[in-house]
Parts: structure tokens; C-alpha cells; sequence
């Protein structure tokens, strides 16, 4: 069966865009996310999903808290056990989000996503 993916953040705000940090590290990668445009979590995105995945623990509280669901983290889906992935500004005050330290997670960030990606694909049909 087909699968859409998408992506929608939790905070609402039109100057949140990807960081260059984020678009050049994807880019050097070989993908291309120049399509790529921001959405901000809400109801009907919400109740048009099948199954919603989680990066990190404060994610699972949001859903929780501003929708009553309960989801899984992504690690989980893919099968690699419960092990949230931390955005650069839960872990770094905003003058060090653009630091040597805060680049390098965002790129431990991406490229754990990257290695699970495919374990997710074979695993979804345990939580459709």
C-alpha cells in the first residue's frame, strides 16, 4: 500500500524556516528538501493521520497535552528502542544554536534519521 509522509511542527511561528545548517548538511547528503514548507500541528492534520511519530519526548507531551493522543517515538517505530531525538533548542541556549557543538547534534541528529528511515518503512505496519 502507498504512504504518505509529512511533517508538521509544534510551534506556531511563520519566521521558523529550515536552517542553513539543516538545508546544506541534507543537500551535501543528496536530498533535496527545496519543496520543503513549514506546517504547524493542528487539529485537522491531526485527525487526517493514521498514525502520528514523534522525534522526542516533548513532542509526545504536546500531542498529549493539546490533542489526548498518545504516540510513538520514532526511534520506536523503527525499532531501535525508546531514545528521543533532542532539537538543537532543547539542549543549547539560543545565542549557541549556530555553535560548532549545536551543528555537529544537528548532524548526529539527521544522520541517525537517515541510518533508521528504512528500518521505519518496514516496521509501520505494526502501528497501522
Amino acid at each position: 500500500p502507498k504512504i504518505n509522509i509529512s511533517s508538521a511542527g509544534t510551534e506556531d511561528s511563520p519566521s521558523l524556516t529550515v536552517w542553513p545548517e539543516v538545508h546544506d548538511y541534507l543537500n551535501m547528503k543528496g536530498l533535496d528538501i527545496s519543496n520543503h514548507r513549514r506546517r504547524t500541528l493542528s487539529k485537522e492534520i491531526v485527525e487526517s493521520s493514521d498514525l502520528i511519530i514523534t522525534m522526542s519526548t516533548d513532542h509526545q507531551a504536546y500531542l498529549k497535552k493539546y490533542f489526548g493522543i498518545k504516540t510513538p517515538l520514532f526511534s520506536e517505530v523503527s525499532g531501535y528502542g525508546k531514545k528521543p531525538l533532542f532539537d538543537v533548542t532543547d539542549i543549547f541556549q539560543p545565542d549557541e544554536c549556530h555553535s560548532k557543538a549545536a551543528v555537529e547534534h544537528i548532524h548526529s541528529i539527521l544522520d541517525e534519521i537517515i541510518l533508521h528511515i528504512s528500518k521505519l518503512s518496514c516496521r509501520l505496519h505494526k502501528y497501522l
